[in-house]
């Protein structure tokens, strides 16, 4: 029956985990932003923690910088990436003699259809207010599931200052019941692996993103030096791919590191 029925059975996962969704992300959140807090506790409080406001005052001050770190991504991104469009849109005329003249020149009319490109950019403001108009139910669902997604990421952002706020307490609870469900050589391997994934997991993600930042500083420096554009919004981009990787270097890192 299940085979028989498969799409219809995985939908209905899918749609049940997707209401864990905020729970997941909180979780991920709050892993991600437990060495920043322990980085300020060690710093600021020393290793001994002899205090638990110690711990309560470092989560505080890594959730405020995560915040002011998305407020000046935000913040750079934001108004230079409508700078850009604007500009864009107001050299459109320009761009399109730009090409004419190419054409004449080099002959592009063998490669590119440049009369329709210019034809439509006359009237690419009609394009865009008749697609508007057109597609206005798909829009509309479209910011629903935006909404959404900003309603989750906020109830998830909640959620992982609870946890890290929580952590020795749930921590010592979860060890409690692997204790309870385990055998006790079971329970030292299973704790083992678990320390080295999580090693070789932050270190990882720490020394990537120390990478992106160091990239992206650099960048804008060399463009401050040229005298070019945007610095903010390009440095930031930058950075930012500078941030993908194949997911086989993490795999392989962790299979490395579990063998050792």
């Amino acid at each position: 029956m299940v085979l028989t029925n498969i799409s219809t059975v995985w939908a209905t996962v899918v749609a049940f985990c997707g209401h864990f969704s905020a729970v997941a992300l909180g979780c991920v959140l709050a892993y991600l932003i437990n060495p920043l807090a322990r980085l300020y506790q060690r710093k600021l409080f020393g290793k001994s923690r002899k205090a638990d406001s110690g711990w309560t005052v470092s989560v505080a001050l890594a959730v405020i910088s995560v915040l002011l770190l998305v407020i000046f991504l935000l913040g750079t991104l934001v108004p230079q990436l409508i700078k850009s469009i604007q500009m864009f849109m107001g050299n459109l005329d320009g761009y399109m003699i730009s090409l004419q003249t190419l054409e004449e020149k080099w002959g592009l009319s063998r490669y590119v259809d440049l009369d329709s490109i210019v034809d439509s950019s006359k009237n690419i403001m009609d394009m865009i207010s008749s697609f508007l108009t057109n597609h206005l139910d798909k829009i509309v669902d479209v910011s629903a599931v935006a909404g959404k997604t900003l309603f989750n990421g906020g109830i998830a952002f909640i959620l992982s200052i609870y946890l890290l706020s929580e952590k020795d307490p749930l921590k010592s609870g979860t060890i409690r019941l692997m204790k309870a469900l385990l055998k006790e050589d079971k329970y030292a391997k299973t704790i083992v692996f678990l320390t080295r994934c999580d090693t070789i997991l932050i270190r990882y993600i720490v020394f990537s993103l120390l990478d992106a930042a160091i990239i992206g500083v650099a960048n804008a420096v060399f463009m401050s030096i040229m005298g070019m554009q945007y610095i903010g919004l390009v440095s930031v981009v930058v950075a930012l791919t500078n941030l993908i990787r194949p997911l086989d270097l993490l795999s392989v890192g962790l299979s490395e590191g579990l063998c050792c």
